[in-house]
C-alpha cells in the first residue's frame, strides 16, 4: 500500500521556467557575462544542477557565491511563477505523507512553495544541497523514503523529465511520468494521481526490505 507521495517541483507543482530564465540572465549580467538565448537556456541549463552550471556559465566564481546572488535575484521574479492546474486540490485530498524532491537548493525551493501557498502541504522538502548527488541519481528519493521510515514500494514519485524517471526507477519507487514516458505509468494531468492511489490501494509490488533503502 502506498504511504507517501513524492513530487518533483518544476513542471509538476509549479511552472517557474520563465522566472528561472529571467533570473539566470540577471545573474549573468551581475557577474559580468552576457545574457544567453532562451533556446540555449532550455537546452543546456534548465533542470541542471549548480555544480554543473556555475563552472560552465559563471567561470571564476564559486558555487555558493553564484547561488546566493541568484536566490536574491529570484525574489524579483516570483510573480512569474504559477501553480500548476489541479495541484492545490490534489494536495488537500491526498491521505499520504507528501514530499518534494527537486534539483533546486532547498532554501529556494521552500521559499517558492511558501510564496505560492504550497509549503504547508508537505512533510519534507529535499533539495540538491541535501544529498551528495542530485537527480537522476536516486539519493533524494531514498533520503525521503528513509526519513519517512517506509519501504521503497510504499512510495510513488511524480516527475516530468527523463532525469526524474531515471531517479525514480533507480530508487525502486513507483514512478509516474507527467506527460512523459519512462516510468511505471504515464499521466497527462496531476489529478490522475488520485486514480493511481485508488488502484494501488488493494496491493503493491513485491516488498523490498528496509535495508535496501540505503543510499548507494
Amino acid at each position: 500500500m502506498l504511504k507517501a507521495a513524492i513530487f518533483d517541483m518544476d513542471g509538476v507543482l509549479v511552472d517557474s521556467y520563465r522566472a528561472w530564465f529571467v533570473t539566470f540572465n540577471k545573474g549573468r549580467e551581475h557577474f559580468g557575462f552576457t545574457p544567453i538565448s532562451e533556446k540555449e537556456f532550455r537546452k543546456q541549463c534548465w533542470a541542471v544542477s549548480s555544480s554543473v552550471l556555475v563552472p560552465a556559465y559563471f567561470p571564476g566564481f564559486s558555487i555558493p557565491e553564484v547561488t546566493a546572488k541568484n536566490m536574491e535575484l529570484f525574489l524579483e521574479s516570483m510573480e512569474e511563477i504559477a501553480v500548476m492546474p489541479g495541484v492545490k486540490a490534489l494536495l488537500s485530498l491526498l491521505p499520504l505523507k507528501k514530499a518534494v524532491a527537486t534539483n533546486t537548493i532547498r532554501a529556494q525551493a521552500e521559499r517558492m512553495l511558501a510564496a505560492k501557498g504550497l509549503l504547508g502541504h508537505f512533510d519534507m522538502v529535499v533539495g540538491a544541497d541535501d544529498v551528495k548527488r542530485d537527480k537522476p541519481a536516486p539519493d533524494m528519493l531514498l533520503k525521503i523514503v528513509n526519513g519517512f521510515g517506509i519501504r521503497r514500494d510504499e512510495a510513488m514519485f511524480v516527475g516530468d523529465m527523463g532525469l526524474d524517471m531515471d531517479a525514480g526507477k533507480a530508487a525502486g519507487v513507483y514512478t509516474i511520468g507527467m506527460g512523459i514516458d519512462g516510468g511505471d505509468v504515464r499521466i497527462e494531468k496531476i489529478e490522475d494521481v488520485k486514480d493511481i492511489i485508488t488502484n494501488k490501494a488493494g496491493g503493491s509490488k513485491q516488498h523490498a526490505s528496509q535495508a535496501d533503502n540505503t543510499l548507494p
